[in-house]
């Protein structure tokens, strides 16, 4: 007898949860960052965004975001005064001097970045990971206004955002679901990795944040955030939640995001109809095409074992009405279950 889809999932999920050194090793870069920051830009904010604050975070963990937000700045960098640059390039050097000894691979660039300062430590807080970096905002705010303004280096501008108020909605997010809403949402960033990337994880978060209302099983979200999206995007992009930003952009045509998103919820409403039907291991199947590497792929040989004693039980069934021709039902050899 298969596992079934709760313990499948329970065990994906497991398999890509954070663990406890590599948070505090990230929780302490992040700390002397907001430390070199703060030494930089005297009296300032510093906020912490991204998955390690939202709580869905996924080993190998591998990247951490945080901003500083200028303590009175608002007069002198912002639309229509000084770019972005200058304090970039400040919060650059700063970053340099305060963790160079620490970390002596050390590499703070700006340029080449549109939004953030890119740190790259040389050294991974995971076996498992090829680095460890971290992206740093450095912000204004937007005063009499929500939300922030952040750098769009190209063009040497300023646009809005609102990384404070996305987080509280994760956070919100996390409370109304019991955490199913971080589960899942760490099992979908998984499942956007292994087929092609074709969306941002913030635009997961929120298409999730819009279906997940309630705390329900991992399969019944799974289910309701593919389902969901495919609505979603065939309408159209998706808006920032905060009002404050432009429409998230899609990674590939939007063709090939929706195309990707159905297979997905076919995969899993597949797989739960299949356990509802008694059909452990056709379930798995979709699971470990849905999560490849994740969950195991089955036997082909015990998959369509499995097949072909659903046929003969249809059959069974046809004949207790009286369908004559159900007899002459066989399993197709040819069909292939890799696909």
């Amino acid at each position: 007898m298969g596992l079934t889809i709760p313990q499948l999932l329970d065990a994906a999920r497991a398999a890509i949860e954070i663990n406890m050194d590599e948070i505090e090793a990230a929780r302490e870069r992040r700390g002397l960052i907001r430390d070199a920051l703060l030494a930089v830009f005297p009296g300032s904010r510093v906020y912490f965004n991204g998955s390690v604050a939202h709580g869905d975070a996924k080993s190998p963990l591998s990247d951490i975001d945080l901003g500083v937000i200028m303590a009175g700045a608002d007069d002198q960098f912002g639309p229509g005064l000084e770019g972005p640059r200058p304090p970039m390039e400040l919060a650059r050097d700063g970053i340099r001097e305060g963790l160079s000894d620490a970390y002596p691979k050390l590499r703070v660039q700006v340029d080449g970045k549109r939004r953030a300062v890119e740190i790259r430590f040389g050294e991974p807080v995971s076996s498992t990971a090829e680095d460890f970096t971290a992206d740093v905002i450095v912000a204004v705010d937007n005063i009499g206004n929500t939300g922030l303004y952040i750098p769009n280096l190209p063009e040497d501008d300023w646009d809005p955002a609102d990384p404070l108020g996305h987080t509280s909605l994760v956070k919100a997010a996390n409370a109304r679901t019991g955490n199913v809403f971080a589960r899942v949402v760490r099992l979908l960033k998984y499942w956007n990795e292994r087929h092609g990337s074709p969306m941002c994880s913030w635009n997961i978060k929120v298409l999730a944040m819009e279906c997940l209302l309630t705390p329900i099983s991992l399969a019944d979200a799974l289910s309701a955030f593919f389902n969901h999206a495919v609505v979603a995007l065939e309408r159209g992009v998706t808006e920032d939640p905060s009002g404050v930003a432009g429409p998230i952009e899609l990674n590939m045509p939007k063709i090939d995001v929706v195309s990707r998103l159905r297979d997905g919820a076919e995969r899993i409403d597949t797989a739960l109809r299949a356990e509802a039907e008694g059909r452990p291991l056709t379930a798995q199947h979709h699971l470990s095409r849905l999560f490849p590497d994740l969950v195991d792929p089955v036997d082909p040989d015990a998959l369509e074992q499995e097949e072909a004693a659903r046929v003969r039980a249809e059959v069974g069934r046809d004949r207790s009405v009286g369908v004559g021709t159900a007899a002459a039902v066989t399993l197709p050899r040819s069909r292939s279950w890799s696909a």
